[in-house]
Formats: structure tokens, C-alpha cells, sequence
């Protein structure tokens, strides 16, 4: 008679255990990732921290100093400006003296509505004047009764300009009587314009002229 085979059976872990085998591993892998974090972070060099208090003077020196040298800047700039004027006053007095009339002029005399121009026997008159009537129009040389339109004077090539080049040349005989009418005070000015590049000092003297007034030169 045949005996039974006795069947081996086989024990299974139980899922619980497994479970709870798991949830273990899981724990274990946090942890080791939380230590490596706290052991790599980087850490604060003693010294480098700078009190907050420190810092906001250190900005307020900063921003004191920008002020004083955009202070100083402005300063400098006006400073330039002032020397700047002062030497064009300074140009245009030199100027003004270069042309200033000499010292032995003739005088003009009135005599009704004409006016005769004469020498003052009171002055050493060294030089011969050339009388120029200044009106609104231009320039009449005297007694020639040479008219020169007032457009003349800014072209440097006009018989004008040959013509003051040519006085110019002889101002150690010559020089310029300039008598102005009470309308001719922009030729005036364009005529000292046009005197002051000449490449030869010409002086010049100045007489007031009436508007009703007719010149007789001699």
C-alpha cells in the first residue's frame, strides 16, 4: 500500500511586514538626503557680514561726496564763464582804444544851418583828417562827396574796403574824422566793425552832427 507524499508548503512573508519594510527604507533615504543637504550648504565667512547701520552711512558718504563734486563742477563752470566775459570786455576795450581819436583834432564849428569844419589853433594838429559823414545811408568822404552804400560794409572785396586799405596804409598821415549823424548810429557800428580787421591801425575821431545841418568841409 502506497503512503501519501506529505506537501511541503511554503510560508509567505506577510504584507504587513513587507509594508512596513518599505516604509522604513523611505524613511531611512530622507534622512540621508536631509543630512547631505545640511553638510553641503555653504556657510557664512566670520567678517564678511556688515551691520546694516554701517552700510546705509557708508551709501550717505557716498552720495555726500557725488554732491560736493557736482558743487564743485557747477562752481567751475561758472568760474569759466566769468573769466570768459572778462576777457571779451577786456578785447572790446582794446579795441575801443585802438580807435580812439587822437589827440590833435580839428573842432567844428556851427555857423546857422551850415557847419564848417576848421583847425583848433589850441591843438599841434600832426595829421591830416579825412572827413567822413555818417549817415543812415552809408558813408560820404569829404570834400570829395565819395558816397559808399552801408551794404559795402561787410564785403571785404568792396571799393569800401580798397578804400580804408588804402588809408590805412598812409595812417601816419592820415586818419579818419568820423561826424555822425543822429541816424547813422548802425553805420557807426559797421564801420568800426570793418576798421577793426584792417591789418593797420587807423585812428579815428568822432563828431556829433545835426540831421539839418549841411557840412562844409575846407
Amino acid at each position: 500500500m502506497r503512503q501519501a507524499r506529505s506537501r511541503t508548503e511554503v510560508s509567505l512573508f506577510p504584507f504587513l511586514s513587507v509594508l512596513c519594510s518599505m516604509i522604513g527604507v523611505l524613511m531611512l533615504l530622507l534622512l540621508a538626503a536631509a543630512g547631505s543637504k545640511a553638510l553641503y550648504a555653504p556657510r557664512a565667512v566670520p567678517g564678511e557680514e556688515r551691520p546694516a547701520a554701517e552700510a546705509a552711512e557708508l551709501e550717505w558718504q557716498q552720495v555726500q561726496l557725488a554732491l560736493e563734486v557736482e558743487g564743485a563742477r557747477q562752481r567751475m563752470q561758472r568760474a569759466l564763464a566769468a573769466l570768459a566775459a572778462a576777457r571779451d570786455a577786456l578785447a572790446a576795450a582794446q579795441d575801443a582804444a585802438a580807435l580812439a581819436e587822437p589827440p590833435a583834432a580839428p573842432c567844428v564849428s556851427v555857423a546857422g544851418s551850415k557847419v564848417r569844419i576848421v583847425p583848433d589853433p589850441s591843438f599841434a594838429v600832426n595829421k591830416e583828417p579825412i572827413l567822413v559823414e555818417v549817415g543812415a545811408a552809408g558813408l560820404v568822404f569829404h570834400p570829395s562827396g565819395d558816397f559808399f552804400a552801408i551794404d559795402q560794409m561787410q564785403d571785404a572785396g568792396s571799393p569800401l574796403a580798397a578804400r580804408l586799405m588804402e588809408l590805412a596804409a598812409q595812417s601816419e598821415r592820415h586818419y579818419l574824422l568820423l561826424l555822425v549823424r543822429p541816424h547813422g548810429a548802425a553805420t557807426y557800428d559797421a564801420l568800426r566793425r570793418r576798421l577793426a580787421v584792417l591789418p593797420q591801425r587807423l585812428e579815428v575821431g568822432v563828431e556829433p552832427l545835426d540831421s539839418s545841418s549841411m557840412l562844409v568841409a575846407e
